[in-house]
């Protein structure tokens, strides 16, 4: 920290010019009080020229603090002699949360927001000043807003699986899941605990029963939002006030903002054989700086890489099953090109099943890969799936005499995991392991190549709220969604352009994002960040996605029209709605702290 000796003119009216441009929060009533902190070996004046622009700010007093403080720089209110953060609520207008959450004044544990009136129905998300990002040693986190999945624990709220009965049956959490403890004891803010699929399951709009699905800012606003995490998503997507969106697994929701797949050792509640979370934010290089936070926050880091100085190989598998010729793989093809541009080396386009018909591992005998690997997800994902609930489904029986409403789609997983034998279960797990190791050895090449994998994961097309939902099916572990959890390695969906459709609901020409996945080895998380960071700087492709329902313009006009509807739909409010706010900024001083530092 500077001095206040040291505050001159030019200084303060740079900092508080660029609190006005970037800081939601603070607001020029604000100026009324100034509280200056510095150490304490120095004088309480300013000097007149500084005074001078007080003056033109309407500022009224300016206190000077020379001692060590708790205090965070930012708007405040003064409240019978004591100082209280101000926050700004925002309404959840896409309804990605299912309750917002504050830190509890009397212990280290979170609260409910809302007055406990409108129980879980969430209307509006508080948000910090962005004067608090003043990270440390003790809070690397401080300033960072953060959704949080309602899978994962947070000490203090309830956690409810996007199920009422769940939520119903047990007591709010006693402590946060591990793997996030640092994020909120390093000073993060949880904005709140935002909806997923029940039982982290594939679950449509149209049967979403117990808590409504959230909305989709992208196209017309009337797609399905996808993905368990879809929650975490819509908040990142949709909101300027969110940074990071923390989900679970690897599900790719088709709002597609960037996403990551960190291999964090991690607490939920119930589903223990969760093996890992996924991040989500809108801006490349905060995601890279905040995966690095956490992951230095673990007591069980990734073991360092041994691949790095090896060659490079870049693979592209071609058996994906998805059409060809399209706007999607125009779009995916070039971000081919420009990845092997980057490398300066050839991607090696290979089909892993006939790779595997060449080079099969002897336990197959002479199976092929989709025959040998037929009942994997099953015997693993749903049985797993199935066990992690006995406890749910026994002590809600118990309590309440009769069995928990899950959606139907949860009913069907629960039966075939219901079916399938602890002995069936070790042989899924015996093949996974199985392909796993043949699956690094033959098409990642490990210990010969550093290698990067790229692949599209899905067609991308119009999937409306309001349609049937398809078919029940399970997806064999060989496709591509499976390829970074079973191999244990991180995975990264980058936006890469965008194709057009006529919708059905708007009546006129929408557009949907396309994205790409690139997977490097395993252990490789933070290299694979900072590869890609590196990549699409080097070609020229954007690292920041917007809010506006058109996320991002590609790189190449697939769509030359696609800049000109752009539309911001979440303006900024120009004041939290609150009566009980705009009643404590008539009774009570404005006041804006701030730390001195000498260059800032």
């Amino acid at each position: 920290m500077g001095d206040h000796k040291n505050v001159e003119r030019p200084w303060l009216e740079q900092y508080i010019d660029s609190c006005l441009a970037d800081d939601d929060v603070f607001k020029p009533e604000f100026l009324n009080v100034l509280v200056f902190v510095g150490p304490q070996d120095q004088g309480n004046e300013v000097s007149a020229e500084v005074r001078s622009l007080f003056e033109s700010w309407g500022t009224k007093y300016c206190v000077i603090i020379a001692e060590t403080t708790d205090l965070l720089p930012g708007p405040h209110l003064a409240i019978d002699g004591k100082l209280y953060q101000v926050f700004r609520l925002y309404d959840d207008v896409q309804a990605a949360f299912l309750v917002s959450v504050r830190a509890s004044m009397q212990s280290d544990c979170y609260e409910l927001l809302n007055d406990g009136r409108h129980g879980w129905a969430c209307c509006s998300a508080a948000v910090p000043s962005r004067q608090t990002f003043h990270p440390s040693v003790r809070k690397p986190f401080q300033g960072w807003r953060v959704a949080l999945k309602d899978a994962i624990d947070l000490e203090g709220i309830n956690t409810s699986m996007c199920n009422r009965a769940y939520l119903g049956l047990y007591p709010p959490a006693r402590i946060t899941a591990p793997a996030i403890a640092g994020i909120v004891s390093g000073g993060a803010s949880i904005l709140g605990k935002t909806k997923l699929s029940s039982f982290l399951s594939r679950e449509e709009p149209s049967e979403s029963v117990d808590f409504q699905s959230p909305w989709n800012p992208r196209g017309d606003g009337y797609q399905t939002p996808g993905g368990s995490s879809s929650g975490s998503g819509v908040a990142t997507a949709a909101y300027d006030w969110v940074d990071i969106g923390i989900g679970t697994d690897k599900g790719q929701p088709s709002v597609t903002e960037y996403s990551a797949c960190a291999l964090v050792e991690e607490y939920s509640h119930m589903m223990g054989y969760i093996s890992r979370f996924g991040l989500l934010a809108r801006d490349l290089s905060r995601m890279a700086k905040f995966m690095d936070l956490w992951y230095n926050s673990q007591a069980k880091k990734p073991a360092a890489p041994s691949q790095k100085d090896l060659p490079v190989a870049f693979v592209v598998p071609t058996d994906s099953g998805l059409e060809e010729n399209t706007s999607q793989s125009t779009i995916v093809n070039d971000m081919i090109r420009d990845f092997e541009s980057f490398l300066g080396v050839t991607a090696r386009r290979i089909s892993v099943s006939s790779l595997w018909d060449k080079k099969p591992p002897s336990e197959a005998e002479g199976q092929s890969l989709h025959l040998y690997m037929k009942d994997v997800g099953a015997r693993t994902f749903l049985y797993s799936n199935y066990h992690a609930g006995d406890e749910f489904r026994d002590e809600y029986l118990k309590k309440s005499g009769k069995t928990p409403f899950v959606s139907p789609f949860v009913r069907w997983r629960w039966k075939l995991g219901k079916a399938i034998t602890a002995e069936e279960h070790e042989d899924g797990m015996q093949r996974m392991r199985v392909y796993e190791q043949w699956f690094l050895k033959e098409v990642m090449q490990v210990k010969r190549f550093n290698s990067f994998l790229m692949s599209q994961s899905e067609d991308v097309k119009p999937m409306y709220r309001d349609d049937s939902p398809p078919d029940y099916h399970v997806q064999p572990a060989w496709h591509p969604w499976w390829f970074s959890s079973i191999l244990g390695a991180p995975e990264l969906v980058l936006p890469s352009g965008q194709i057009s459709y006529e919708s059905r609901i708007s009546g006129r020409k929408e557009y949907l994002p396309v994205v790409t996945n690139l997977m490097g080895l395993p252990g490789t998380d933070l290299d694979l960040v900072d590869t890609a960071q590196k990549f699409l700087k080097a070609v020229g492709r954007p690292t920041i996605v917007s809010s506006d329902y058109l996320k991002f313009m590609p790189k190449k006009d697939v769509e030359k029209d696609a800049g000109t509807a752009t539309i911001a739909l979440f303006p900024a409010m120009s004041m939290p709605r609150s009566q009980d706010f705009e009643r404590v900024f008539l009774l009570f001083q404005e006041i804006f702290v701030i730390f001195e530092q000498r260059g800032r």
